[in-house]
């Protein structure tokens, strides 16, 4: 009896400290840069989605959408330079309500690509205005697909 509970002690104990060297292998963290952050009115007609721009054409067309309401001028930067960098961005559904928040909590490298942490906060104060949460950060170019989560 002794020696089965020694043989599982030993399987169990191998197995937790396996897929902890392989969590730690697949998450290197990724640096990123936000360029926006905030909501935008709705109006805009951006549909939920998650966005990987790599030119400057694809980037220029977001600006536009997004600049009938101004949100483009409280950017960090608009000049991106796409032979060095790529954008990310979110946008969340658009809510009858104030509020609501989506962060890209964080950027990793793993196995298979890149993966991308999204979170969204729900509201705790409500007010009765459209709003359309979104986040925009770049990261250093990279041939590797992207996966958002």
């Amino acid at each position: 009896m002794k020696k089965i509970i020694l043989i599982l002690s030993v399987i169990l104990c191998s197995c937790g400290s396996n897929e902890d060297m392989q969590n730690t292998i697949q998450d290197t963290s990724i640096e990123f840069t936000t360029i926006g952050k905030g909501n935008l009115s709705g109006s805009e007609n951006i549909e939920k989605s998650n966005k990987v721009i790599s030119n400057e054409t694809e980037w220029n067309n977001l600006l536009s959408n997004i600049g009938n309401n101004k949100v483009s001028n409280f950017f960090t930067e608009t000049d991106v330079d796409f032979n060095e960098f790529q954008v990310l961005a979110v946008f969340d559904e658009v809510y009858g309500n104030a509020g609501h928040s989506i962060d890209i909590t964080s950027v990793y490298e793993m196995e298979i690509g890149i993966g991308v942490k999204v979170e969204k906060l729900l509201p705790g104060n409500l007010h009765s205005t459209i709003t359309q949460p979104f986040h925009i950060v770049k990261i250093k170019k990279t041939n590797s697909q992207i996966f958002f989560d």
